[in-house]
């Protein structure tokens, strides 16, 4: 198992939405980033951990070679993410301290 380090906002979601708090074995191997998370699985065909989906998925074109599990039968496809059917998803919140401009718009 790779884990994400404590305060990071996916483990904190997999946490509640697995109900695992403080639950995770102790040997699990601690990263940061979903990149590092996705280098470490690349490169070990027994490992599993959890990453954001548009990390996995600009792995995934990038040829890296991993695998996005399904949740309950539903994929993990932006499609099924924004019409609720893969519910093991979070709300971002993008902020600003002036009003949006340009992109941030």
């Amino acid at each position: 198992m790779v884990n994400k380090e404590e305060g990071r906002g996916t483990r904190t979601l997999f946490e509640q939405y697995f109900g695992l708090a403080e639950q995770f074995v102790s040997s699990a191997l601690i990263i940061g980033p979903n990149g590092q998370a996705i280098l470490t699985i690349a490169g070990n065909p027994q490992a599993i951990s959890y990453v954001s989906n548009g990390a996995a998925a600009v792995a995934l074109k990038r040829g890296v070679p991993i695998k996005i599990l399904a949740l309950d039968g539903v994929s993990a496809t932006r499609a099924n993410v924004q019409n609720g059917t893969y519910r093991l998803c979070r709300p971002l919140n993008f902020v600003t301290a002036l009003p949006a401009q340009g992109l941030a718009k």
